[in-house]
């Protein structure tokens, strides 16, 4: 029998910045071409001529009073690279109801980010895409409705809307459907869940069997889910798909799953269980980043690769035993921490973490390099 190793994590380093969202690629005919032509941003503009505007074939009015947003036009509005150069982001939190009228075809990507206080929608028929991030972490949003046109909602459209109880799609829309308020896309060929109406206050969610794919961000940030369990039709687990459920405790992940994306589980810090099914071969960048509860992890013998940051934050989690058919773990996968002091930002090594694997592998030279 080959001999264990058992090394403790030595270095300490500067610590570097990375992100954790997948960028999307543009794949819609019909959207207007990216060219930033305002970018405003703090305080509230106080120019009249600041309250509308054009969107590449549209046009925008806030009603301040009423704090109504209104686009109107015929076409799709103009992208952005960021959802600060949206002409109208400095009313943001002003932003009570967002009326889309007949005519428009495409919301853009990030067009009501983090509008905290955006309680309805109203979208028109003509809308066939509603794109990136368009209504993400709108908080105080509780209900949305999907007429029978939309022909694509990119993903994260409605991540991070705590308060959406109910996503409503038309019963005749071809690519889209509601199944006890949650959003579900057929429009490849395949089953996804979309969106989870994070609003809902059931504590535990079952996902139907037939779903091959959850969707990026499609649960992240329920402050009620406790567990989630995942039938064995699901093949794919798409970048921080549970990222920051506050109170998630435990995930079992069946043999099925093929591949499970980067921070899937990022900030899950009542994480305790995971069990990862054994046809995940890779554990992606930041897949458990922040999960300070977990103590333990069995990594299953399909694992061939641990990628940068994997386990990075788990500071309680004190060992861990590298399976021999692991060839290559990346930087601060295992045994670091994030900290501050004396003025700058550090990673730091989780005090006595130890490495558990066999001679002349992966497991072993990360041990003895870090």
């Amino acid at each position: 029998m080959k001999k264990l190793v058992s090394i403790i994590l030595s270095i300490l380093v500067i610590c570097s910045s990375f992100a954790g969202l997948t960028a999307f690629a543009d794949e819609t005919s019909d959207i207007v071409n990216s060219k930033n032509v305002l970018s405003v941003g703090g305080e509230l503009p106080t120019d009249e001529s600041q309250l509308s505007g054009t969107i590449g074939e549209c046009t925008w009015s806030f009603e301040k009073g009423s704090n109504i947003m209104f686009i109107s036009g015929n076409g799709s509005m103009e992208q952005y690279d960021s959802y600060l150069d949206i002409p109208w982001y400095s009313w943001n939190d002003n932003i009570e109801k967002v009326v889309i009228e007949e005519g428009v075809t495409v919301i853009c990507h990030w067009a009501f980010n983090e509008c905290k206080n955006l309680k309805e929608v109203s979208i028109a028929d003509s809308v066939k895409t509603i794109c990136f991030g368009a209504f993400c972490d709108c908080e105080s949003l509780k209900q949305v409705s999907i007429s029978k046109n939309v022909i694509r909602i990119w993903a994260t459209a409605f991540a991070g809307c705590k308060k959406l109880e109910k996503i409503e799609v038309d019963e005749n829309n071809k690519y889209y459907s509601s199944i006890n308020g949650d959003l579900y896309d057929y429009s490849y060929n395949h089953t996804k869940l979309a969106q989870y109406a994070l609003g809902k206050p059931d504590k535990e969610f079952t996902i139907p069997d037939g779903v091959e794919r959850i969707d990026m961000h499609a649960f992240a940030k329920s402050d009620n889910l406790v567990t989630v369990k995942i039938p064995k039709s699901v093949k794919e687990i798409a970048s921080n798909a549970f990222e920051e459920c506050t109170n998630l405790t435990e995930i079992t992940i069946p043999d099925t799953v093929e591949e499970i994306d980067g921070f899937t589980f990022s900030g899950c810090n009542k994480l305790t269980k995971v069990v990862y099914g054994n046809g995940i071969k890779e554990i992606e960048g930041g897949a458990f980043y922040n999960c300070e509860g977990l103590t333990e992890f069995k990594i299953p013998n399909t694992v061939t690769k641990i990628d940068n940051h994997a386990f990075y934050g788990c500071i309680n989690m004190k060992k861990i035993t590298i399976p021999k058919g692991v060839t290559e773990i990346g930087e601060y996968a295992l045994g670091y921490y994030f900290a501050y002091y004396d003025h700058a930002v550090h990673y730091d090594k989780v005090e006595d973490f130890v490495i558990y694997g066999y001679l002349g592998t992966a497991g072993e030279k990360y041990a003895l390099d870090n």
